[in-house]
């Protein structure tokens, strides 16, 4: 598959991770104020959307 090449085992990225991220304080915020933060707790959708997995799509995101 074009663009995974080089793949990291789950122990590498979760080491990476750890050292690299720090844990925020939670807060609660209005809606309305909501867009661009990052959630506290899971928020579980009631249905799967897309109703398959697509692992390609999905990953983190990590401001350095």
């Amino acid at each position: 598959m074009r663009g995974f090449a080089e793949r990291a085992d789950v122990e590498e990225v979760e080491r990476f991770l750890a050292e690299h991220t720090a844990t925020l304080p939670a807060e609660p915020v209005p809606l309305r104020d909501c867009s661009g933060r990052i959630l506290a707790e899971a928020v579980r959708a009631a249905v799967d959307v897309p109703g398959f997995d697509r692992s390609a799509m999905d990953g983190y995101a990590v401001r350095g």
